[in-house]
């Protein structure tokens, strides 16, 4: 904070408050290790290859390899304290966690019942759609059919009415 004085009067200050927000870029590894977003099909290309490159480590260094694995459970615990919802399976006490939600997502079968899920939602969406189109070309058709037949009924009735006066007058002999 920095404080600016007069020199003719010592008591009017100007206070400044000076402090500025860093931002850091995401590097690479950040990024590659970040599991959040709704297209769960990149999520689960992202999971395939941390679990291919996990155990490409493990062949040349399994304790590497636990150290990483390790690493991401604390990620995920920490994830899960900060209130960001998992969907993960704790492999080592046998039990699943499935907090059904889009922010973080780390385990394949969750991602592809998601995935199964989505797709299944977009289908019966997309029927309803045809159908209401369906029903609305069907309705219009209707419509457009009664009103081709009350405007031909008009010129019938004012056609009608011509040949009569034409007959009164004498004009047609029928």
């Amino acid at each position: 904070m920095l404080v600016y004085g007069c020199l003719e009067s010592p008591e009017i200050f100007y206070e400044l408050d000076c402090s500025f927000v860093c931002v850091q870029k995401e590097t690479k590894k950040d990024k590659r290790d970040k599991f959040v977003g709704k297209d769960y099909g990149r999520l689960l290309k992202k999971v395939e290859k941390r679990d291919q490159r996990i155990a490409s480590i493990r062949e040349k260094n399994p304790e590497k390899a636990e150290k990483i694995e390790e690493n991401i459970k604390w990620k995920n615990a920490m994830s899960r304290i900060e209130g960001v919802k998992v969907k993960m399976e704790l492999d080592e006490r046998k039990m699943k966690l499935c907090l059904y939600s889009s922010t973080y997502q780390d385990n394949a079968q969750l991602l592809k019942r998601g995935m199964k899920r989505k797709e299944k939602i977009h289908e019966q969406r997309k029927h309803k759609w045809d159908k209401r189109l369906e029903t609305v070309a069907d309705k219009q058709s209707k419509r457009q059919e009664k009103r081709d037949t009350n405007l031909q009924a008009r010129r019938d009735v004012v056609k009608k009415k011509k040949l009569d006066k034409a007959r009164k007058k004498g004009r047609i002999i029928s």
